[in-house]
């Protein structure tokens, strides 16, 4: 229940984030306890560990512990692949007729909570393609992902300062 390939581009994604002086707080937040070590290993080991810690307050959780937390970014380390997805032992299979079991409850209640902890951005970090996702997890993945195909790019016309030229830069980005 870990995934080294993703733990590895977490790692230098984040140093990227300091190289650039970035300086909005960031969470990781996977569903495995053992990529939630792994990744604590690898990362607060690190040279860059203490300005991870500094520059970006970063956490890395697990969809049980971000109760109550929020970052700008939230990094989802999904560690599924094409030879182990365990994603249906944490997230429920289906979003249906969920009040009926308390179990399935509680993994409808474990996917709301992680996934709504991002007050910014949400990076995916995934080892498949997203459609090869199933169950809820899938179906929020994909979610995402359509909000992120729909979304519009403004085109905007002649701007009449340089200030407006760069609120339009970041509008669409």
């Amino acid at each position: 229940n870990s995934n080294s390939a993703e733990a590895d581009f977490i790692l230098a994604e984040l140093r990227r984030m300091i190289d650039e002086g970035t300086l909005q707080s960031v969470g990781v937040i996977t569903p495995f306890r053992e990529q939630q070590e792994a990744l604590s290993r690898l990362l607060f080991n690190d040279s860059y560990a203490d300005r991870f810690q500094s520059h970006l307050r970063l956490k890395i959780m697990t969809f049980d512990s971000c109760q109550g937390e929020e970052r700008d970014l939230i990094i989802y380390s999904m560690v599924a692949n094409h030879a182990h997805d365990g994603l249906n032992y944490i997230f429920p299979t289906s979003l249906e007729d969920q009040r009926e079991r308390i179990e399935e409850a509680l993994k409808v209640q474990r996917l709301n909570v992680g996934f709504s902890r991002a007050k910014e951005g949400m990076l995916f970090v995934l080892s498949k393609p997203i459609g090869e996702f199933k169950g809820s997890a899938g179906r929020a993945i994909r979610h995402f992902h359509s909000i992120l195909d729909r979304r519009s790019t403004p085109t905007g016309g002649p701007t009449e300062s340089p200030m407006e030229d760069k609120v339009l830069q970041w509008v669409q980005q």
